[in-house]
């Protein structure tokens, strides 16, 4: 028979074993956990980890999205290049960007000289054997060129415009593919007029210029020079 002493013993270390128990189960368990800030495999790094710790774990999960950001981009890119085969860009290259703005020099001064007084002769802007297509008419070599401006040697001068406050040709999207010593370009120019001071712009004409150059020792030359309504380029325009 215990005596009173033993039991009393007894029955504190039932209750400390109670105790025990009741503490253990009321610990926060590990594993996977539901809930905001947290992800399917476990507490969120950021949330979990120290105050000194968080703004680099912040760091390295923008830095590892903004790499998966760009590998896509990359990819989509590199996926345009190889099925948008239609529509390619010139290699650019010293030499072809040099060519490049030397032929758009060229376009700039011809339509700069529409409207001047003391315009640069038409003619020197083409090659000897040049051809100038304006609609259905031609005009081939030097003195057709000139022909077609109304300066021809022997040709009666055309009568003088009526004056005008502003006269202005625009040049706009010029698109120029440069071959070794030939070229070609392509672009939409636009005659705007102001017929007296303060009256509004007004727009004459708009139309498509189709050109080819060459190079005659050693400068840009137009070889042919084409213009045309609407948006249709000429027959057998390859680019």
């Amino acid at each position: 028979m215990r005596s009173p002493g033993g039991r009393c013993s007894s029955l504190r270390s039932s209750l400390a074993r109670r105790r025990a128990r009741q503490a253990a189960s009321a610990r926060p368990r590990t594993g996977p956990v539901h809930g905001p800030g947290h992800t399917l495999l476990g507490a969120n790094p950021c949330l979990s980890a120290s105050p000194e710790q968080r703004p680099r774990s912040q760091i390295m999960i923008a830095i590892a999205s903004l790499r998966r950001a760009l590998v896509t981009a990359l990819c989509v890119s590199s996926l345009a290049l190889t099925t948008d085969t239609d529509v390619r860009a010139q290699e650019v290259t010293a030499q072809t960007l040099v060519d490049r703005l030397q032929i758009q020099d060229l376009i700039t001064r011809y339509y700069n000289n529409f409207g001047r007084q003391n315009a640069e002769n038409f003619a020197d802007f083409y090659a000897e054997d040049a051809e100038l297509i304006l609609g259905e008419r031609r005009f081939k070599g030097r003195d057709g060129i000139m022909e077609a401006y109304g300066r021809a040697p022997g040709q009666a001068p055309r009568p003088a415009p009526p004056p005008r406050y502003s006269f202005i040709v625009a040049v706009d999207n010029p698109l120029i593919v440069v071959h070794g010593d030939t070229a070609t370009a392509q672009l939409v120019y636009t005659e705007y007029v102001i017929e007296k001071q303060g009256d509004p712009v007004q727009v004459i004409t708009q139309g498509k210029e189709y050109s080819t150059f060459v190079k005659v020792d050693g400068r840009w030359r137009y070889k042919t020079r084409q213009i045309r309504g609407g948006t249709e380029p000429p027959p057998g325009w390859m680019e």
